[in-house]
């Protein structure tokens, strides 16, 4: 086995001593409009308020989800049963599904975050 000294040096994976990379740079926290002090104000009242929003928010976004999945699992229970009928049959279905479609999702509470913050 050769020694370090040796063997051929392998390609640097620096740059020469004189230049640097420059250094990525990450948004501050501290000195964004979003965590000033003046907007972070908030009594205990209006924090609990806040926060109760955003749970029932949260658990609307989840009651909706399950409710598209279910009807969902109608819709193929329905295909599978009414099977060359299943485009008249199952029409009913397909709408309401295609219909939950654009609010199907969770979307959090950032919404209402930022709703409060413009009526403060």
């Amino acid at each position: 086995m050769k020694h370090r000294s040796q063997t051929k040096p392998g390609p640097r994976l620096r740059s020469s001593p004189g230049t640097r990379q420059p250094r990525r740079s990450y948004p501050s926290f501290t000195n964004s409009n979003a965590f000033s002090r003046e907007t972070m104000r908030l009594t205990l009242e209006d924090a609990l308020k806040l926060t109760e929003a955003r749970k029932k928010k949260i658990r609307d976004d989840w009651i909706r989800v399950m409710e598209m999945k279910i009807n969902r699992e109608k819709l193929a229970e329905c295909y599978r049963t009414e099977g060359v009928n299943s485009y008249e049959q199952c029409a009913h279905l397909a709408q309401t599904v295609i219909s939950q479609i654009p609010e199907g999702r969770i979307k959090g509470f950032r919404l209402i975050s930022e709703k409060h913050k413009a009526e403060s």
